[in-house]
Parts: structure tokens; C-alpha cells; sequence
């Protein structure tokens, strides 16, 4: 565990320099590894920044907000505009260009299926579950419910 604020700002520094160089050093393939682990190194990042160590209640994991929902997806667009946003050089420029043309995506919290998060709805009560129909909302609602109390609650 980190004790002083200079090591946890040392430690979020290098994962961040960690999650860059992943990504730029993949900008040719773009392999889906390097997205998913550039993302995992996110989501650790964005935790650290809410202080919301404790996230798992009754094996399920609750996402806090829609900025975590997003990078839970993978979205390689959302990654990188994330983890431009906090770093000082430019190295994610021409990456960010290229991703920036990716449409905005989201996953339905009922089927799971992809597509256009403007298509999707949104959980009025958490504003974090999303659904692409009132059908799957009605569906997932047993299983949503207690993570929609839990976040309400926050």
C-alpha cells in the first residue's frame, strides 16, 4: 500500500506512462490485448481517483459511473481519450485522431449485444445501466436492482 501522496502520485504516473506505451507502441496493429490491458490499467486509474477501493458487493460489481461503465466496456475510443486527458505529453495525438472517428459505443445491460450508445437507453434511477429496448430493461430489472439501490446510494 501506498503511504505518502508522493508515491501515489508516483504510482498513478507510471501507470499511466504504462497504459501509453501500450497503446502507442500497438498503434499499427491495435492488437485487442493491448486495448483490454491499457483499459484494465484505466479503470485502476479512475478507482484510485474516486476512492472507491471497494466496488464488489455480493459478487456483483457495481459501476459507480458512466465514465467507468465505458472503460469496463473496452471501448478503445473511450481509453484513449481517458488516458489522454491525463497525460501531459503527446505522444496518444495521432491515436486519438484515429479513435475519435470510432463511433461511440455502448452495451446493452440486458443482452449484452453492442452498438450505438445513442440508441441505448439509460437506467433513470443510476444513470449507469444502459438497454437498447424496454424488453431487456424489464428482464435485467431482478438483477439490476440491487447495483441501481447501491448507486443511488452514493
Amino acid at each position: 500500500m501506498l503511504s505518502s501522496e508522493a508515491e501515489k502520485k508516483w504510482g498513478r504516473s507510471y501507470l499511466l506512462g504504462l497504459a501509453t506505451a501500450l497503446l502507442v507502441d500497438d498503434i499499427t496493429s491495435a492488437s485487442a490485448w493491448a486495448t483490454q490491458t491499457a483499459c484494465s490499467i484505466a479503470l485502476f486509474i479512475s478507482e484510485v481517483e474516486e476512492s472507491e477501493i471497494g466496488w464488489i458487493v455480493d459478487d456483483k460489481v457495481p459501476l459507480l459511473n458512466p465514465k467507468t461503465r465505458d472503460l469496463i466496456q473496452g471501448n478503445e475510443r473511450d481509453v484513449v481519450r481517458f488516458l489522454k486527458k491525463r497525460i501531459k505529453c503527446n505522444c496518444l495525438n495521432d491515436l486519438y485522431k484515429q479513435t475519435k472517428k470510432l463511433p461511440k459505443v455502448g452495451t446493452c445491460s440486458g443482452c449484452q449485444k453492442q452498438m450505438a450508445r445513442k440508441d441505448l437507453m439509460i437506467c433513470k434511477d443510476c444513470r449507469v445501466a444502459q438497454y437498447c429496448c424496454v424488453g431487456c430493461q424489464k428482464q435485467d430489472w431482478p438483477d439490476h436492482k440491487e447495483m441501481c439501490e447501491y448507486v443511488r446510494q452514493k
